[in-house]
């Protein structure tokens, strides 16, 4: 079984994050200015050229990507105790290939659980309805019965949704650093996640549920808090990541951030 620290993970990232903190704020300024400037202009675009407004899209999609690989390198050169540099902006057609081709397979796949799950879902709810018209629902005599029927169902409903995506983000979330590291294809890469996050995935959830404290709280403190829990977050994935890796028979040998 995998084992890692959260505290040491949350430890360690915290101090990295101190220690690189400037070239982390820069990182977050630019990519912020970036993003915004291409937000207003394909809002701009779209009204009077739906084209060139999609296009914009794309490219903040492609430069979202290509940074948050960048953040994965520079965060490996970090532990490997190297210095970040150009990691960040740095363009890599074939990090950019793996990285959207294996979102595309994972958000499929995950599309398709989703859909089949709500099928379910939706034959059920005809089932329950199947005793009385829409109509009658809503009558006073039996309204509360329906309330109390349906009420676990959205409740399901919503699970149903949820629940997969939330398990694919734990045991794909790490494919991003083997397409760095190891310069992986798409499904290979996926594939080494889930391999390496067996048997952790519960902690990997705890780990998670902490991120989305972190950052609320890091918003809160009028955005200037995200300049050290973004980095604090992406540095303690590399550490837990590397421990995963460390541990796993079933991983090759890592090869130098290039």
């Amino acid at each position: 079984m995998h084992k890692f620290s959260i505290r040491e993970a949350l430890k360690w990232g915290w101090n990295e994050a101190i220690d690189h903190i400037g070239f982390f704020a820069v990182v977050i300024l630019v990519s912020w200015t970036l993003n915004i400037a291409l937000q207003m202009t394909g809002k701009a675009l779209t009204e009077r050229a739906p084209f060139l407004g999609f296009l914009i899209y794309l490219a903040q999609l492609a430069i979202g990507i290509m940074v948050q690989l960048g953040l994965v390198a520079a965060s490996l050169k970090i532990f490997n105790k190297e210095k970040p540099r150009e990691e960040v902006f740095r363009w890599n057609p074939k990090w950019f290939r793996s990285s959207l081709g294996a979102s595309l397979l994972l958000w499929v796949a995950v599309a398709l659980v989703v859909s089949a799950l709500f099928v379910m879902f939706i034959a059920v709810l005809a089932f329950v309805f199947k005793t009385g018209t829409v109509a009658q629902a809503w009558a006073p005599d039996i309204a509360l019965r329906y309330v109390v029927t349906l009420a676990p169902l959205f409740l399901l409903g919503l699970l149903i949704v949820i629940i997969p995506i939330l398990l694919a983000f734990v045991v794909f979330q790490f494919f991003p650093f083997f397409i760095v590291e190891r310069n992986m294809g798409p499904l290979e890469a996926l594939k080494a996640s889930k391999e390496i996050t067996r048997g952790s995935r519960g902690r990997i959830l705890l780990l998670n549920l902490i991120y989305i404290g972190i950052t609320f709280l890091g918003a809160l403190a009028f955005l200037v808090g995200l300049f050290l829990t973004i980095p604090t977050l992406v540095l303690a994935n590399t550490y837990v990541y590397k421990k995963l890796t460390d541990a796993s028979t079933a991983a090759p040998p890592a090869a130098p951030v290039k």
